[in-house]
C-alpha cells in the first residue's frame, strides 16, 4: 500500500527532536508518550526555578503560576478555565468524579464493555462499597450515532447515577460517536463522564461542544506533556461537590483550591503543559492529527494483510484516531509473555485482551513514526502466533 504524504510535509519529520532508542520500533506512543526535547527543556526550567527558592515558588508563586498555565491549557480543549483543572493522570480525575458520588443500595454505574481496566475497577470498588451496581453495554465493533444512543439510553434506569463513556476506547482504538448520547442523556438528568485519555492531540477536542458534565483527558499522551499532567473539566453544577482523591489544605474552598494543591509534589508536569501545547500546534496541530490517522491507517493495512483479515469499513468516524487494534487469535493468558516476546525483539507493541482474545494495538506519531516501522511487526507476527497459540 503507497502512503500519500500530501497531509504533512512528512511523516518522521521530528524524530531527532526525541531521545527515542532508534535501536527499538515503537508502537506505543499511546501508552506512555514521548516527550520531545523542548518540553524536556521547559520542565528543567520549571524545576530549576523551583529550587532556586523552593518556598517562594510552592507557597506564594504556584497559584499564579498553575492559573495561567489552566489559561493555556482550557481554550486548547474548547472548556472554561473556570471549569478545569489539572490532575496526574485521567485514572485520578475518574477517582474524584466516581469517588464524589453519594452512592446509596441499588444505585447503577453504567459503562461500555470497551471501557479502560482501571476505571473499571474504579467503577467496581466504589459500588461495592454502597451495595450499588455496575452495568456494562456492548456496543460491538461498528456503532452508529443512532444504535449507540438506543444501547444507552435503553440501559438508564431510575436508579442510574453516573454514565461513562469512552471518547477513545484503549483495547479498541475506537473513536465512539458519543455526543448525541452524552446529550440525550444530559437531557434526562444523567450525567455523564467522559474519559477522553487518547483524546488530547490525537482527535479535535471541543468540550463546549460536546458538554459532558465532567471530562478527562491526558496530556502526556498525544500532547506529549511531561508524564503526571492530565486534566478534569467539570460543569459548573458540580463545583461544590467535587472532591479530588487527595483531601488537602483547600477542601470546601472552591474548585481550583481544592485540586491544585494536592500536597507537595512536583508541579514541573503541569506548568510545561503549555509549551507541549505550543509544540504541538508548531507541528501542525490539526494538520498533525490528521497526519497521525493516515500513518495508522497504513499500519493497520499492513497489519490485516499479515493476518490474512478483511479490512472493514466501519460507519462514521470510528477509525479517524491514530491508533489501531486487530486480533491476533492468541489466549488472553499469553498476554504479557507475548509482549515480552516482542520486546526481546525490540518491537513495542501493547497486546490488549478484549473478547476473550489477545488483540495488538499500534500507535502512529507522525512526528517520529515512518510507514516502515510496522515492517518488523509484521514480520514477527507469523513466529508470535506459532509460539503462543493453543
Amino acid at each position: 500500500m503507497q502512503t500519500s504524504n500530501r497531509s504533512h510535509k512528512a511523516f518522521g519529520f521530528a524524530r531527532d527532536q526525541f531521545s527515542l532508542d532508534s535501536s527499538w520500533t515503537f508502537l506505543n506512543h499511546g501508552s506512555f508518550g514521548a516527550i520531545p526535547r523542548r518540553v524536556r527543556a521547559a520542565q528543567a526550567r520549571w524545576r530549576d526555578e523551583v529550587e532556586a527558592q523552593p518556598v517562594a515558588f510552592l507557597a506564594r508563586r504556584w497559584w499564579s503560576e498553575v492559573d495561567q498555565a489552566r489559561q493555556a491549557v482550557a481554550p486548547f480543549l474548547g472548556a472554561r478555565p473556570e471549569d478545569t483543572v489539572f490532575v496526574q493522570n485521567a485514572t485520578a480525575g475518574v477517582q474524584a468524579v466516581v469517588g464524589s458520588l453519594q452512592l446509596e443500595s441499588g444505585d447503577q454505574l453504567l459503562t461500555t464493555s470497551h471501557r479502560y481496566d482501571a476505571v473499571h475497577r474504579c467503577l467496581l470498588h466504589a459500588a461495592s462499597r454502597a451495595g450499588a451496581e455496575v452495568i456494562e453495554v456492548d456496543p460491538g465493533l461498528s456503532p452508529t450515532e443512532d444504535s449507540l444512543l438506543e444501547l444507552i439510553v435503553g440501559a438508564v434506569s431510575p436508579r442510574t447515577r453516573l454514565c461513562v463513556l469512552d471518547a477513545i476506547t484503549s483495547p479498541t482504538a475506537l473513536v465512539l460517536p458519543i455526543e448525541p448520547t452524552v446529550h440525550t442523556l444530559r437531557s434526562r438528568g444523567v450525567p455523564v463522564l467522559v474519559d477522553g485519555a487518547h483524546a488530547a492531540g490525537q482527535v479535535d477536542v471541543d468540550l463546549g461542544r460536546l458538554d459532558a458534565d465532567y471530562w478527562v483527558g491526558n496530556l502526556h499522551k498525544w500532547i506529549c506533556s511531561p508524564r503526571g499532567c492530565a486534566v478534569l473539566v467539570a460543569q459548573e453544577v458540580h463545583h461544590d461537590t467535587l472532591r479530588p482523591a487527595i483531601t488537602s489544605h483547600g477542601h470546601r474552598q472552591g474548585l481550583h483550591m481544592e485540586f491544585d494543591w494536592p500536597g507537595t509534589f512536583d508541579p514541573s508536569a503541569w506548568l510545561s503543559a503549555p509549551e507541549a501545547i505550543a509544540q504541538h500546534i508548531d507541528w501542525g496541530g490539526r494538520t498533525l492529527r490528521r497526519a497521525h490517522h493516515q500513518l495508522v491507517e497504513h499500519y493497520r493495512q499492513r497489519l490485516c494483510e499479515a493476518l490474512q483479515l478483511s479490512v472493514p469499513r466501519p460507519p462514521g468516524d470510528l477509525w479517524s484516531g491514530a491508533m489501531a487494534a486487530v486480533p491476533i487469535g492468541l489466549p488472553v493468558d499469553a498476554r504479557f509473555a507475548a509482549q515480552d516476546w516482542l520486546a526481546t525483539r525490540r518491537i513495542e507493541a501493547p497486546m490488549v485482551p478484549f473478547e476473550g482474545q489477545i488483540w495488538v494495538r499500534v500507535s502512529a506519531f507522525a512526528a517520529y513514526n515512518t510507514p516502515d516501522d510496522i515492517e518488523p511487526l509484521v514480520e514477527a507476527l507469523p513466529a508470535l502466533q506459532a509460539a503462543f497459540s493453543q
